[in-house]
C-alpha cells in the first residue's frame, strides 16, 4: 500500500520500495552472494541470522478487505509453488 490523495491504495513495486530500506535489504551482501535481481536479503536479525527472500506480485492488485476465497486460494497455491526455491 502507498499513500495517495485518496488514502492508501494498492500499488505495484513493493520489491523496489523494500530495496531502499536497510532492514529489508542489504545490497552489498546480495551482490557478494550473487543472489540475483529478484532476491532480497535482510539485515542481521537479533539472532545473528539473515533471511533471503523474493517478492511475488500479481498483475492485478486488490486491497485485502476485498479478498475472498479465490484470492486466499491463489495465495496458498503461490506459497506452495514457491516454498522450496
Amino acid at each position: 500500500m502507498v499513500h495517495s490523495p485518496n488514502g492508501y491504495v494498492s500499488a505495484k513495486g513493493l520489491k523496489d520500495r523494500l530495496k531502499v530500506i536497510n532492514n529489508f535489504h542489504d545490497p552489498k551482501l546480495a551482490e557478494k552472494l550473487n543472489l540475483g535481481k529478484d532476491w532480497l536479503i535482510t539485515d542481521e536479525t537479533p539472532f545473528d541470522k539473515r533471511i533471503a527472500y523474493h517478492i511475488c506480485e500479481w498483475d492485478v492488485l486488490i486491497d485485502s478487505s476485498n479478498m475472498g476465497y479465490a484470492e486466499h486460494k491463489k495465495i496458498a497455491e503461490s506459497i506452495k509453488q514457491n516454498y522450496d526455491i
